[in-house]
């Protein structure tokens, strides 16, 4: 088991140091749960699926305190969870958004939030969609994402014989569908 993460750590381990370069950690920490998932998925001992995970957490923390970007982005987060003044324009923008939505929405193309958000095609998307359609569109679309991922990761899961092959389809579906909606 040994051999075979340090042999995948080579190529992954190259592709962290260039992304942690940029530095993008958040990418960063994508990368790495996605890494553990494929780790778990063929059948690594838990011991060593442990040791990932407290390498991953030893990082993060490495990061706080060595990062300067990252521990203010980290310390602006937790004080505008305390203090409603000190919320980004983003976030402060989008969660009005949230706000205007009521349970059926404004309308389509009635939104407000976008015309003043920036990234809302992209970053922001999911306030505009609440703000225009409302909160039960939102909870449905929600709702629905879930399992249409777990029954994409099992259908795709099961499909293919050799290990590689699934594990990889995993990854990629644990990118999209699981993980990505954690950020």
């Amino acid at each position: 088991d040994f051999l075979k993460i340090i042999i995948s750590l080579i190529p992954f381990g190259i592709v962290c140091f260039l992304i942690l370069c940029q530095p993008d950690i958040g990418m960063l920490m994508l990368l790495i749960a996605i890494y553990i998932t494929q780790i778990f998925l063929s059948n690594i001992k838990f011991k060593t699926l442990f040791c990932c995970g407290l390498s991953t957490i030893a990082l993060a923390f490495l990061c706080y305190f060595t990062l300067p970007h990252v521990r203010s982005r980290i310390n602006n987060y937790v004080a505008s969870l305390q203090n409603e003044e000190k919320m980004n324009y983003q976030v402060f923008t989008s969660i009005k958004g949230y706000n205007n939505a009521g349970i059926m929405g404004q309308g389509f193309l009635e939104g407000k939030v976008k015309a003043v958000i920036p990234d809302c095609h992209t970053d922001f998307i999911f306030p505009v969609i609440t703000e225009e359609f409302g909160f039960i569109f939102s909870a449905f679309i929600i709702i629905l994402s879930y399992p249409f991922s777990m029954f994409f990761c099992n259908s795709t899961n099961f499909s293919f014989k050799p290990i590689f092959a699934c594990v990889y389809t995993c990854g990629i579906a644990s990118r999209i569908y699981c993980f990505t909606k954690l950020i």
